[in-house]
């Protein structure tokens, strides 16, 4: 097949960048799962994906057989993970599996030295790329990739397959250590119980509470007796490597318990109850729960008899106070390469003590590959000249040195020993991989906490770390920020960016602690506290910035919750307070502040009893214990010793750290109490003035239009008793006929309408006023019918209307048979100027100009009798008549004499009223006319007002005129009444008067209040619409 084109440098570029990515990515997958299959699956799919490869498979070498099993393929026909092929070196796989190299074929058809792989189809294949998983000298298996295209692979893609062989085999090798730690942990029970070294376990009281077999041999007692013994226990007769008796401060298990640390190698001795002393190193560490608790809940030890060494160590003593004084270290190694002797700075250079090394095997410090350096290094020195070299030293589990090392070998009778010196020359080596191991933590540590943790050099734009959580925070790629140390402040709220611009920008000049929001690409909004501070070297040059971003977005809502909750507490009327369970403020508002005349500062903090005596503290407390709120009545005492009655809520409320706070809500009831007892009082009021009312009845109504409540004396005269009309429907009570009348009028109560009607009934009229009746809300609850007999009143009325009509008729007549005359007399006194004007004197001309003045204004006063009298008989129907457009027209009325006389007139918004609007714009009229020609010298100053008063309002017209002396302000309502003379004001003095006829035929009442020189207001009273 032919070769595919060679990819230009740049299309080579970007194909090493994708296969660099992808290796980095799987190995990041790889220390993230534990899913061996699922990454080798996805590194097979990368393979197969980026080399274009038809097929691609991982062998698995089985152990004690030549043969691969293939555990995963693409492209690969058969029982994955069953499936076997042979090992044999004449397959490509075959002889990857020992190369240290990538097994590159260019064409495997021509190629001589390898067969078809069994596993695949049989058609031509052209190249291959085979590469060993793990190291060569235990490989694990294969990974190869087949292609039926020839010359098809490069040296950089077999690096490539290299580099996913290498992550696949550190993920085996972890999984084969994850397996090893299982075993390890399945088998401690048993190391623990058959441990060559003596195990106890002390409780926190001091009393043992396990021992194993070793235990038992050490100490020469039974575990029941070693259980029923306190660690302190005289018995033990515990001693110290000076033969003193160890105090209970010196004691290992107080040491442990009270520093929470482990103790290692502490040496004492025991007595057995042989009377034979034991000498014992012991090591100790503090035992936790598993749930993680602070206080420890025992003290483990680790128990060695060490009796034998301890008696040779004194034996030695005396050899390494000689060379204690060396500033080097020296060992010596007995002919089993055990150490012999060490002085202090080698036990210290070790990191192991001297009783610890003094036994041991000279591997436990030099490492197993000690005898074959020290044949070597010996076999290239010489007797004259001992060889020195450098080799790594064990200086405990987790600790490694570098040391210069110069050893001879001395021939004695015991055999060959070892004598050595060693320097130690790694403290840089140590410092440096010191700092390696922190930083590898660090970014362990940082991989696995919900914090954005970052780190970047002294300039703040240029990140060297991010870890993972930067994407879940902020919702963006943590690459962005290796790109452009600034793309972050790209998702900053526009409102916070340049604040928290200016403030980062400042670093490492000033620290940087802000709060602002991230608006995240997905519109997720999260609120960040971010803080930062430079790390600086022993010379205080900064050499980084380390940064800590939390995602306080919760904390945030909290606190908006919380602000919330407050205001609002502190906006209510009611008093609020919490009290701890010493009866003590923690919480008062404003309200309860007030209330209680008390500053919160004296409130908070105070007991209970400061406001309430000792009895209400406990019946609060009572109450808060039950399972709902409840509401209790009593009395506060304030700041000034007023008593104050209050309803108080109270319930109790348990915080998640189990703090039990009692929570109330008092509200003053002074005024409640006070309209409780007004309402008791009217009810008697209202239930005796219905008991006795006159010449009629009251009822009330529900919405089947049943009666709920009747009473009035005129029930008794017509003989309906009250038990007869309660609990009975209109339907039971009144005609079809009336049903018909009222039944739409008690309806429409309920839609807030009320009925003035008149009826008859049982042989009586009646005059009917059908109102709703609201509840606080203003809703409707009930009917109400008021029912007054108006016999006797309408045979009044009909009589008075009979005389009204008589007196109309004879003020008709009169005022026609009177107003010929003056017309007559009117006219020939004119005739007779006209004829002999020029004949009479000035006086004469006088007398004739009074004479026709006077029956001029007779016939005015005539006509005004006649309007007098026609106010009851010849008024129109009442009807709604809106008071500001009846005022327009009055106004332009008596416009030419506003203007003459420069009057201005303010108004209030007048309501609508019932009335007859031909009558009530007279009215209007004569009062506005009677402030302009009153308002004296000044020009008139007049203002229209209106005040509601339920259902009727007063009207009002204010002037600041020449006023009226309070013993003319009835008189002025009289007919021909007047105060001035025709020469000061013209008049007839019927205006006033005319005015009050009307408002009482409206219902009302017209007067006036004023004072003499202070101007005059006129009211009236009339019924809204």
């Amino acid at each position: 097949m032919t070769p595919p084109p060679r990819p230009d440098g740049n299309s080579t570029t970007r194909s090493a960048i994708r296969q660099q990515d992808l290796v980095a990515e799987l190995g990041r997958r790889a220390f993230e799962t534990d899913d061996l299959d699922e990454l080798i699956h996805d590194a097979i799919t990368a393979v197969s994906d980026v080399l274009e490869a038809e097929f691609t498979a991982v062998l698995e070498s089985t152990t004690g057989d030549d043969r691969f099993v293939i555990r995963h393929g693409d492209g690969i026909d058969g029982s994955l993970g069953t499936m076997t092929t042979s090992h044999c070196c004449d397959t490509a796989h075959g002889t990857a599996l020992g190369s240290a190299e990538p097994v590159v074929v260019d064409d495997l058809e021509a190629d001589d030295r390898f067969e078809h792989p069994a596993f695949l189809p049989d058609r031509g294949l052209g190249s291959a790329i085979c590469v060993s998983i793990g190291s060569t000298e235990g490989p694990w298996g294969v990974l190869a990739t087949y292609t039926t295209a020839t010359d098809a692979f490069d040296d950089p893609d077999g690096t490539f397959v290299q580099s996913v062989a290498n992550v696949l085999g550190s993920a085996v090798d972890r999984e084969r250590a994850n397996r090893h730690r299982d075993a390890e942990a399945t088998l401690k029970d048993k190391i623990v119980e058959t441990s060559p070294i003596g195990i106890t376990i002390v409780g926190t009281d001091g009393e043992m509470r396990f021992a194993n077999d070793r235990a038992e041999e050490i100490f020469g007692r039974s575990k029941e007796r070693i259980n029923d013994l306190r660690f302190d226990d005289p018995e033990w007769d515990e001693i110290g490597t000076d033969g003193r008796s160890l105090s209970r401060e010196e004691l290992p298990f107080p040491r442990i318990l009270e520093s929470g640390e482990p103790l290692f190698d502490q040496v004492s001795g025991v007595l057995r109850p042989d009377g034979k002393r034991v000498w014992i190193s012991v090591n100790g560490a503090p035992l936790y729960d598993d749930d993680g608790g602070d206080e420890p809940t025992g003290v483990v030890f680790a128990i060695e008899d060490v009796t034998d060494q301890f008696e040779r160590d004194r034996e030695l003593e005396r050899y390494e106070t000689v060379v204690e004084t060396a500033h080097e270290g020296i060992y010596v190694l007995d002919e089993e390469r055990r150490f012999e002797l060490v002085n202090d700075s080698f036990a210290d250079l070790t990191g192991f003590s001297r009783s610890e090394l003094r036994g041991r095997h000279a591997s436990t410090v030099f490492g197993e590959e000690f005898a074959s350096i020290e044949a070597e290094q010996w076999s290239d020195g010489c007797e004259d000249d001992p060889p020195t070299f450098e080799e790594t030293i064990i200086a405990g589990p987790d600790e490694n040195r570098t040391v210069e090392n110069r050893f001879v070998l001395l021939e004695e009778e015991g055999g060959e020993k070892r004598v050595g010196v060693v320097r130690d020359v790694t403290d840089r080596s140590r410092m440096e991989e010191a700092l390696r191991e922190k930083e590898r933590r660090f970014r362990t540590l940082s991989a696995h906490l919900e914090e954005v943790i970052w780190l970047t050099d002294a300039d703040p734009s240029e990140y060297i770390y991010v870890n993972p959580a930067y994407e879940d925070v902020f919702g963006d790629d943590r690459e962005n920020l290796y790109d452009d140390g600034f793309s972050w402040l790209e998702l900053v709220h526009s409102a916070d960016r340049g604040r928290v611009r200016d403030a980062y920008t400042a670093l490492p000049e000033i620290p940087f602690d802000e709060e602002f929001r991230v608006v995240r690409p997905d519109g997720d909004r999260r609120w960040i506290h971010a803080q930062a501070i430079p790390v600086t070297d022993d010379e205080g040059a900064v050499q980084h910035i380390v940064g800590i971003d939390a995602d306080v977005t919760e904390r945030k809502e909290r606190e908006r919750k919380l602000e919330k909750y407050r205001t609002i507490i502190e906006a209510i009327d009611d008093g609020v307070y919490t009290v701890d369970d010493e009866n003590r403020y923690t919480i008062v508002n404003q309200a309860f502040v007030d209330l209680t005349g008390y500053d919160r500062e004296e409130l908070l903090g105070a007991h209970e009893s400061l406001v309430v005596d000792d009895e209400v503290v406990d019946r609060t407390r009572a109450v808060a214990d039950e399972s709902t709120a409840s509401k209790l009545t009593t009395t506060i005492e304030t700041a000034d010793g007023e008593a104050v009655p209050t309803e108080t809520a109270v319930t109790s409320h348990v915080s998640d750290a189990g703090t039990q706070r009692r929570i109330g809500v008092v509200r003053d009831i002074s005024e409640r109490l006070a309209y409780q007892r007004r309402l008791e009082e009217s009810e008697q009021r209202y239930r005796t003035l219905v008991e006795n009312f006159p010449n009629g009845a009251i009822t009330m109504f529900d919405e089947d239009l049943r009666y709920t409540f009747a009473d009035g004396q005129i029930l008794d005269e017509i003989d309906l008793p009250v038990d007869e009309l309660e609990g009975r429907t209109i339907y039971d009570i009144y005609s079809d006929e009336l049903v018909t009348e009222l039944e739409p009028a008690f309806r429409a109560v309920f839609d807030g309408e009320s009925t003035e009607t008149d009826v008859s009934y049982l042989d009586r009229f009646w005059s009917v006023h059908i109102v709703p009746v609201r509840d606080d809300d203003g809703d409707v609850f009930a009917g109400m019918l008021v029912a007054v007999d108006v016999t006797e009143r309408n045979e009044y009325k009909r009589k008075l209307e009979e005389s009204n009509e008589r007196l109309e008729q004879f003020a008709y007549a009169a005022s026609h048979d009177l107003q010929e005359p003056l017309r007559m007399v009117s006219s020939y006194l004119q005739l007779l100027e006209s004829r002999y004007g020029d004949d009479l004197d000035e006086d004469a001309t006088e007398f004739i100009e009074f004479a026709v003045d006077g029956a001029e204004r007779m016939t005015e006063m005539i006509d005004g009798l006649l309007e007098y009298s026609r106010v009851d008989t010849r008024g129109s129907s009442f009807e709604p008549v809106d008071l500001d457009d009846l005022l327009d027209d009055v106004l332009d009325d008596l416009q030419l004499r506003i203007e003459e006389s420069d009057a201005e007139i303010t108004r209030e918004s007048l309501p609508t009223v019932r009335g007859d609007a031909s009558q009530l714009r007279r009215v209007l009229q004569n009062l506005v006319g009677n402030a302009i020609d009153y308002s004296g010298d000044e020009s008139p100053r007049i203002d229209v007002g209106v005040e509601r008063r339920g259902r009727r309002c007063v009207l009002s017209v204010r002037d600041e005129g020449i006023g009226i002396e309070p013993d003319d302000q009835d008189r002025i309502f009289e007919i021909f009444e007047r105060l001035h003379s025709c020469e000061e004001h013209e008049g007839t003095g019927m205006g006033l008067a005319l005015s009050r006829r009307i408002v009482e035929r409206h219902g009302g009442r017209i007067w006036v209040d004023s004072e003499r020189g202070e101007g005059a207001t006129f009211s009236l009273t009339l019924s809204l619409a």
